[in-house]
């Protein structure tokens, strides 16, 4: 008879899945957190683990590990690497957040689409403020880890085309022609149902198009072949003292900057260009025409 197998999910923090800190703690955490509930006696890992005052996290860890090894009769052990956001820094103030949520009320006279843009959006921008109230009652408080773990869902499919969910996609809502990708416009206001939100609570990895609702919003799922630039364009005409030029002015999110003593911090970063079109010459046939 097969024995059975204790699995454990550790997220990969730059620089730090080869360290030997990172893995002690993790199998300390892992000894403690999961044993438990195998062996009869809960107290087994306090009891056989050292906690001295001389003991060192490689004691701790090398305690554990022998314990693992003395009962690999009985178990079989796995290690998952996942990744994640280790942390988020919100820059700005409350007062910034606020005043976005009070814009987009605007949105609802725009009609349908902008109206469920609004209404995407409102339960993100609440979650943002938030982290300043629970700051400000706080400052070592635990944010809505919930909230910030459902950014975004990659789906690859395979034979079909890749896609992600998550509450990213309430900024991908118009493709890049304008065209509305986002959820279904008629059915937006229905109320959502308990089988939604149990379907959505459960569906984990085995759905391709895992279901996310914020308060009574559904966010869709975009296909990646279809997530819209993040900047615009425009032509313009320079004049310099009689002399034209057929330029392309380019705004938005370009890229990001890296920075971190250890360059492990990423930052989206807005910026704007102008370039001079290149002349297209017009390709003469074999027959000069």
């Amino acid at each position: 008879m097969a024995e059975p197998q204790l699995s454990a999910t550790a997220t990969r923090e730059t620089e730090k899945l080869t360290s030997r800190k990172n893995f002690g703690s993790f199998i300390s955490d892992f000894s403690r957190r999961y044993y438990w509930t195998e062996i009869v006696d809960p107290d087994l890992v306090d009891f056989i683990v050292p906690n001295f005052s001389t003991t060192t996290p490689v004691d701790t860890a090398v305690g554990c590990v022998m314990m693992m090894g003395t009962l690999k009769h009985y178990f079989d052990y796995m290690c998952c690497l996942t990744c994640g956001i280790p942390e988020v820094t919100v820059l700005g103030t409350k007062e910034d957040y606020e005043d976005i949520l009070r814009r987009l009320d605007k949105f609802d006279e725009f009609g349908k689409e902008t109206t469920v843009v609004a209404a995407l959006l409102r339960p993100i921008i609440r979650e943002l403020v938030e982290v300043f109230n629970v700051n400000s009652r706080d400052p070592n408080a635990a944010q809505n880890t919930d909230f910030w773990s459902r950014i975004c869902h990659y789906k690859r499919m395979g034979s079909g085309p890749d896609s992600i969910s998550g509450w990213v996609t309430a900024f991908y809502v118009w493709n890049n022609d304008g065209k509305w990708q986002g959820p279904n416009l008629n059915a937006f206001s229905k109320p959502i149902s308990d089988e939604e939100r149990l379907a959505a609570a459960t569906s984990g990895g085995n759905r391709s198009h895992p279901l996310l609702f914020l308060d009574n919003a559904r966010y869709p799922s975009i296909e990646t072949a279809m997530i819209p630039n993040g900047f615009c364009e425009v032509d313009v005409v320079v004049d310099e003292f009689g002399a034209e030029y057929n330029c392309v002015m380019v705004a938005g999110h370009v890229g990001f900057t890296i920075s971190g003593e250890r360059n492990d911090t990423l930052q989206p970063s807005p910026q704007w260009f102008m370039f001079e079109k290149e002349e297209v010459q017009e390709k003469l046939n074999m027959f000069g025409f």
